[in-house]
């Protein structure tokens, strides 16, 4: 299963999320949200009360944030909220224990619904961690570390390219060009060849040290996984 499904199989679950909006000030304002509907990962509904200071929020500035936790493994979501207060959209969405809050139904002028929209996501679901877009319909990954050799990937200047010339969301300008490897080699020998890079660039960190860091840390990415 790929880790967008999991994300969202996760979302699936979750009956709570956290739903941030952002004040008049600047500040994240962070509320936990039962979770009245979604579609896959990228869409998510909320039910509240349009009387309220998250709802007046949404209105001003409809930046928003969505994340959820399940054991070790977490998603994170930035998108945009849009309000809904027409009848249809509430009778969707209605639930039974909404009568507490909204003793009117699904016509209580203070019951509406909000839509969230995910454009971007980041993903730690069983030990892979990944930044991604969501677009039409799809999940375009953009990883922070090499997968190849673990170095950080800090802007494009650094990322390899792939074969249709795009630039590569997985791989550095060393390790990848023109959605080819750069060299062929074991996991052990694209250590060897780190080591030397990695003290040179941390004098603190012994040749044996990093070599440790890197046998925990390789077996992790994705080439070295099998699943390029």
């Amino acid at each position: 299963m790929k880790i967008e499904e999991k994300a969202a199989a996760m979302v699936e679950r979750s009956e709570a999320l956290v739903l941030s909006s952002v004040t008049s000030e600047g500040y994240p304002r962070s509320c936990m949200m039962s979770r009245a509907g979604n579609e896959g990962l990228g869409v998510i509904y909320f039910a509240t009360g349009a009387s309220s200071l998250k709802t007046y929020q949404f209105k001003e500035n409809p930046k928003a944030g969505v994340c959820c936790s399940e054991g070790g493994d977490s998603v994170t979501l930035i998108g945009e909220v849009t309000i809904f207060d027409d009848s249809e959209t509430k009778r969707k969405f209605w639930q039974d224990w909404f009568i507490e809050h909204f003793p009117g139904g699904p016509d209580d002028p203070d019951y509406c619904v909000l839509r969230f929209d995910a454009s971007s996501a980041t993903l730690w679901i069983d030990g892979e961690f990944v930044d991604g877009r969501l677009e039409d319909g799809g999940f375009k990954k953009s990883y922070r570390f090499c997968q190849s050799c673990g170095m950080p990937l800090s802007s494009d200047d650094m990322r390899g390219s792939e074969a249709d010339g795009s630039v590569s969301g997985k791989y550095c300008v060393y390790c990848r060009k023109d959605g080819k490897f750069t060299f062929d080699c074991t996991m052990d020998e694209m250590i060897e060849q780190c080591v030397p890079h990695m003290t040179a660039a941390h004098p603190e960190i012994s040749a044996d040290a990093a070599r440790g860091m890197m046998r925990g840390m390789f077996p992790s990415l994705v080439r070295w996984r099998g699943s390029e």
